[in-house]
């Protein structure tokens, strides 16, 4: 992940956590982009409380390359609308080199 894309987490990690929902289409995505694997899956399944398990899966994604493009994509598919919302406003303040 870029550090831009890190910052735009960062930024916004209260309402991330707030707003995702971490359920197995989501986690199958990520999975499947090669962002996440057993091991993570094993820690997020670990953490029983759920803020917390939102927190782990944001450090864990920020670790990765080209966890933020899957991430979107992970949100769209599971019509994770807050989130990805959140998330497209950081790409386009990217683009428009406002970050």
């Amino acid at each position: 992940m870029e550090d831009w894309q890190r910052e735009v987490i960062k930024t916004n990690l209260p309402q991330l956590v707030q707003y995702t929902l971490l359920n197995s289409t989501l986690m199958a995505t990520m999975i499947s982009r090669g962002i996440l694997n057993d091991w993570d899956i094993w820690t997020l399944d670990a953490e029983k409380h759920v803020g917390k398990k939102h927190i782990e899966f944001y450090s864990i994604i920020q670790t990765r390359i080209g966890a933020y493009d899957a991430l979107m994509t992970a949100m769209k598919a599971t019509a994770q609308t807050a989130c990805l919302s959140i998330l497209k406003v950081g790409y386009e303040r990217k683009t428009q080199n406002l970050i």
